[in-house]
């Protein structure tokens, strides 16, 4: 909470969600909050301060019957399970999605909030990513479609594997020249050429179908 801009978002921001979690709850809706994913709120120093968040605006919103968890690893790369860490996520020892939930459940449960998940593996089939660190989320090269969605989680926790990120659709232009231009979508390990964020990325969904685990085809 570096920036200036948004440290003053922050009680608004905070407030709105808990808004929203009132104005949803309703008998037939079960809402998951964003939780990052484990290169974000998976480190030491993040991980305990995000429980306590995540716990605050969900008292604040008058703990809602419908808050069921947390969503994690939305328009990322993350593999759930994954028996080696790669290098870029060290020295994370929440290196994939299964260690993370495991580390933040206890946590949430500590603090009153209602610790079940669903992740999106939509792009997480192909490990190693072509992400040269753990901050590359645009277009990243060498990814795949994975698992399918299914409640069949294995874990008591995890609720649903799901695709939350549609696979064709672009992180981000790799046009300098374009208003919204992001430099992490002109780095090595983004897919180029890129078109704007939100458009059809016919290329980059071929990609995904060739790299999928398990296969599509």
């Amino acid at each position: 909470m570096g920036v200036a801009k948004c440290q003053r978002a922050a009680p608004y921001y905070r407030d709105l969600t808990a808004y929203a979690l009132r104005k949803l709850n309703l008998n037939n809706v079960d809402m998951y909050m964003d939780g990052g994913h484990a290169g974000w709120l998976g480190w030491d120093a993040n991980i305990g301060p995000a429980a306590q968040l995540f716990a605050e605006v969900y008292k604040a919103a008058g703990s809602p019957r419908g808050v069921r968890g947390i969503v994690t690893n939305v328009s990322n790369y993350n593999a759930y399970r994954i028996g080696t860490c790669p290098a870029i996520t060290s020295p994370n020892a929440n290196c994939d999605e299964e260690r993370f939930i495991k580390a933040f459940a206890p946590l949430l449960q500590a603090r009153g909030f209602p610790a079940r998940f669903i992740v999106d593996v939509g792009r997480s089939g192909k490990q190693p990513t072509g992400q040269q660190a753990w901050g590359d989320w645009c277009n990243v090269q060498n990814a795949g479609f994975g698992p399918r969605p299914t409640t069949d989680t294995g874990s008591s926790l995890v609720d649903a594997f799901v695709w939350v990120k549609p696979g064709g659709e672009s992180d981000g232009t790799s046009d300098t020249s374009a208003a919204r231009y992001d430099a992490t979508c002109g780095r090595s390990s983004a897919f180029k050429p890129a078109p704007e964020a939100g458009t059809w990325f016919n290329a980059y969904f071929e990609m995904l179908l060739k790299n999928a685990n398990p296969p599509l085809a």
